[in-house]
């Protein structure tokens, strides 16, 4: 709850909760998600929000670009990158081929992207069409405006 205060020290602003996970595709098409699994947990401190949780893709029906995943709270705008943030998930039952995962917050946007690296290739962002029916756990921390 917040509690203005001029005193430096005092905490203003305290939140928790929870969130509908909603991952859409860039360009067209639609994920759903798989009910009874498709809620995540965030703690907002101030400016900073960190979110957590385990999400199941149902079903995908032509989708088209990047993965996106909503989140509760839009990112900080900065004049340089300093609104970006990075994060971990872990995939079961996806269909693409990666070294490491990792999830990517550009500044001002409501949105996180899932990258992956595969040995001796640059970053790329997943696309939908190669999630299928996988399950992923993830967690986030990230900083608003």
């Amino acid at each position: 709850t917040a509690n203005p205060s001029a005193d430096v020290n005092t905490l203003d602003n305290y939140e928790e909760g929870t969130f509908a996970w909603a991952i859409s595709p860039a360009t067209s098409g639609s994920i759903s998600m798989e009910g009874g699994n498709d809620l995540g947990m965030y703690t907002k401190i101030g400016r900073v929000v960190h979110i957590q949780g385990r999400f199941n893709i149902d079903a995908n029906s032509s989708p088209s670009g990047e993965v996106r995943i909503a989140l509760p709270f839009t990112a900080v705008d900065g004049s340089e990158q300093e609104g970006d943030s990075a994060g971990t998930i872990i995939s079961y039952n996806a269909t693409f081929t990666a070294a490491y995962l990792s999830l990517q917050v550009l500044k001002n946007t409501a949105y996180m992207t899932v990258v992956r690296t595969i040995s001796g290739t640059a970053q790329e962002n997943v696309v939908d069409d190669e999630l299928g029916t996988a399950y992923f756990t993830c967690q986030m921390t990230y900083m608003t405006g």
